[in-house]
C-alpha cells in the first residue's frame, strides 16, 4: 500500500490497519521533511510558545518501526500511473501500488498579485516557525480572512499583546456557524481587542515604512500592521493528479467507503476527499477538520481489510478562542429552523439546535457548553425529530 500524505489521515490510516491485522508493506509519501504532526496545535500551543513540534508529533522513528512503516519525507509525489499502479515521486523513484491511498491535504490560498515574502500563510510546521519569528519581532498583526485559521491566530496575537486587526468579507466564522453566530464571533474578538473589519477585500499588500506592510482595502482604506496572515481558505492538493484520470473537482469524489469513484485499488481520505453528503443526496462534501479525517482513515482501514465499514460519524469541528470552545457537531443546514435551548447569545455562552426542513435534528452548536452538547450527539446520529430533542433539551434545563 502507498499512502500520498503524512499528515493525520494518512498515518491514523497505517495505524488503524495494523490494529485491525493488515501485515501488508505500507509506504508513507509526503513532501515535508519533519517527521509527522498534528496540525491544529500550530496556530495554538505552538504560536504561543508553550509546546515545541515533540508535544505534537503523530509517530516518531521508533513507532513507524513499530509499525513497520516505511517513511519517505521530503519526496513528492509529483504523478500517478493508474494503469500500471505506479506512483511517481520528486527524487524519481517509482512506487507500484496494489492499493493508494490518497491523503495530500490541502494548501493555503493566496492573495492574487500579492508578493509571497510580504505575508504569511499557516497551513505546515515551516509556516509556524516563520510566523512565530515575525510575531516575536512585531507589535501589529493584520489577519486577512474570518475563518478557523484568521480567528485562532487573531485570538492568540492578542494573548501575545500585539495590536490585531482582522479583515474580512464576511462575520467572522459564518460561513461555519452561520451569520447571527458570526456576529456573536465579531463581538467575542472584539472584546478582546480585536479591531474587526468586515466588508473589507484587500486589493494589495506594498512594503511601508520600516519594513512594515500597507494592505490597500477595496474601499480605498488602508490598515498599517506588521505582520500580514493571509487566511482566506484553502485548495485540495490535487495538482500532481493532473492527467493522471482520477477525478479531481474541488477535492477527490469517493464512495461511503473512501473508494475513489470509477476506480479500483485508489481511495481518499481527509481534507483532499470528497465523501457523499448525508443532506444533500447524489451530492459529494469535502471536510476539512481533525475529526474527519481520522473517521475517514479508521473506515477504509477497514474496508481495506475486508470489514464492513458503515457510515461516517457526524461530522465535528470544535476551535479554541480567547478560553472558549466553540464547537459543532453536523452541518449547519441552508433551510430548516433552529431554536435555542440552553445559554444566550449576549452572553456568548449557549447551545444552538438547528433542524432541516424535516423537523429533524441536523446540527448542535456550542460555545462554552461542552458537556451539553455531548448530550445530544446521540440525538444527531439518529436524525431524532424536534419534539424528542426539545424534550431531551427541558430535561437539561431542569437539571440544571
Amino acid at each position: 500500500m502507498v499512502v500520498v500524505g503524512a499528515s493525520v489521515a494518512g498515518v491514523h490510516l497505517a495505524q488503524q490497519l495494523r490494529a485491525q491485522g493488515c501485515r501488508e508493506p505500507i509506504t508513507l509519501v509526503t513532501d515535508e521533511t519533519d517527521l509527522p504532526y498534528d496540525r491544529p496545535p500550530l496556530s495554538k500551543q505552538f504560536l504561543l510558545g508553550r509546546w515545541s513540534p515533540e508535544n505534537f508529533r503523530l509517530v516518531d522513528t521508533a513507532a513507524l518501526a513499530a509499525l513497520d512503516v516505511l517513511l519517505l519525507p521530503g519526496d513528492a509525489a509529483v504523478g500517478v500511473d493508474v494503469a500500471h499502479r505506479l506512483v511517481e515521486t520528486a527524487s524519481g523513484r517509482q512506487l507500484p501500488y496494489r492499493v493508494l491511498v490518497l491523503a495530500t491535504g490541502v494548501a493555503a490560498r493566496r492573495l492574487p498579485g500579492v508578493p509571497s515574502e510580504l505575508v504569511h500563510v499557516l497551513r505546515s510546521l515551516d509556516d509556524a516557525r516563520s510566523l512565530r519569528r515575525a510575531l516575536e519581532d512585531g507589535r501589529s498583526l493584520a489577519v486577512v480572512g474570518g475563518g478557523l485559521v484568521g480567528t485562532e491566530v487573531a485570538a492568540a496575537a492578542r494573548e501575545l499583546e500585539l495590536e490585531v486587526t482582522l479583515l474580512a468579507e464576511q462575520e467572522p466564522l459564518s460561513h461555519v456557524f452561520g451569520q447571527e453566530l458570526g456576529q456573536v464571533c465579531r463581538r467575542l474578538h472584539e472584546a478582546h481587542g480585536v479591531d474587526v473589519r468586515v466588508g473589507s477585500r484587500v486589493e494589495r499588500v506594498v512594503e511601508a515604512e520600516r519594513g512594515r506592510r500597507r494592505l490597500v482595502l477595496q474601499s480605498g482604506a488602508d490598515v498599517s500592521a506588521d505582520v500580514v496572515l493571509v487566511a482566506v481558505g484553502a485548495q485540495p492538493g490535487t495538482g500532481w493528479l493532473e492527467g493522471s484520470g482520477i477525478p479531481c473537482n474541488d477535492g477527490v469524489p469517493c464512495g461511503q467507503d473512501g473508494r475513489v469513484e470509477g476506480l479500483e485499488g485508489v481511495y481518499a481520505i481527509g481534507d483532499v476527499a470528497a465523501w457523499p453528503d448525508a443532506q444533500r443526496p447524489g451530492s459529494h462534501r469535502r471536510v476539512e477538520h481533525w475529526t474527519s479525517a481520522r473517521e475517514q482513515a479508521r473506515l477504509v482501514a477497514t474496508a481495506l481489510v475486508g470489514g464492513s465499514p458503515g457510515p461516517l460519524p457526524a461530522h465535528y469541528l470544535w476551535s479554541d478562542q480567547f478560553g472558549l470552545k466553540l464547537q459543532l457537531l453536523g452541518h449547519v443546514p441552508g433551510g430548516g429552523s433552529q431554536e435555542l435551548v440552553h445559554g444566550s447569545l449576549e452572553d456568548g455562552r449557549f447551545v444552538l439546535l438547528h433542524f432541516d426542513r424535516d423537523d429533524q435534528l441536523a446540527a448542535a452548536v456550542a460555545f462554552g457548553r461542552p458537556r451539553q452538547l455531548a448530550r445530544y450527539r446521540p440525538l444527531l446520529a439518529a436524525r431524532a425529530p424536534r419534539t424528542q430533542v426539545l424534550q431531551t433539551a427541558a430535561q437539561l434545563e431542569a437539571a440544571g
